[in-house]
């Protein structure tokens, strides 16, 4: 799951951002451009497609270490390498599906309302996937707390669930992280029908 984020995350740097880069020296320089539409397109659709998947991932993420943490006897047996591959190909495709189709209705020049209606569906699948990312990481505190270290007596046991730990934390100090990065977008996102000074930039 990491590695599959991670190629997301290159892909950000790889194309995203040189997108952006260009969009925005055109902005800028008030350049007449005849494929101006077509580079925003193609900037906000690689822009998306990888944010949905990033935060797909670090669903999937949250919930591997829940159950490291709070199902630990059952662990092995419900994170498999074969369900992993499998979930980290469902969150690019489905943030592929989530994304295309509003794509599509802009370039077929769909109604402003059904548009705002995919819209607001997509802002309350981030949303659920935030509440779900948070609720997993306050069961795994919860977990970790009521974990007694001290009354583990093998060492490998003691040092497994040291290490348990600990990626759970850097897990979880990643995840909060992205999340805050995230926040804004999904708060611009959902209100920007509400208030149009936020659909401007």
């Amino acid at each position: 799951m990491l590695f599959s984020m991670a190629i997301a995350d290159l892909l950000v740097g790889a194309i995203s951002m040189p997108l952006n880069i260009a969009l925005d020296t055109i902005i800028a320089r008030q350049v007449c451009y005849s494929g101006f539409r077509t580079l925003y397109l193609a900037t906000e659709f690689c822009e998306f497609i990888l944010v949905w998947t990033s935060l797909y991932h670090l669903t999937v993420i949250a919930w591997e270490r829940y159950v490291a943490i709070r199902k630990w006897m059952h662990y092995k047996v419900i994170v498999t390498r074969d369900r992993m591959r499998k979930f980290a190909f469902m969150a690019w495709l489905l943030a592929v599906f989530a994304t295309s189709p509003l794509f599509v209705m802009i370039v077929v020049g769909v109604h402003h309302k059904t548009k705002r209606i995919w819209h607001i569906c997509e802002s309350v699948a981030g949303t659920l996937c935030l509440v779900a990312i948070g609720y997993f990481y306050i069961m795994i505190y919860l977990g970790v707390r009521r974990r007694k270290i001290a009354a583990i007596s093998q060492v490998t046991a003691l040092v497994q669930a040291k290490h348990e730990i600990k990626v759970t934390k850097t897990a979880g100090l990643i995840t909060v992280a992205l999340m805050l990065s995230f926040a804004p977008l999904l708060v611009i996102s959902a209100t920007k029908d509400l208030f149009p000074v936020l659909s401007r930039s």
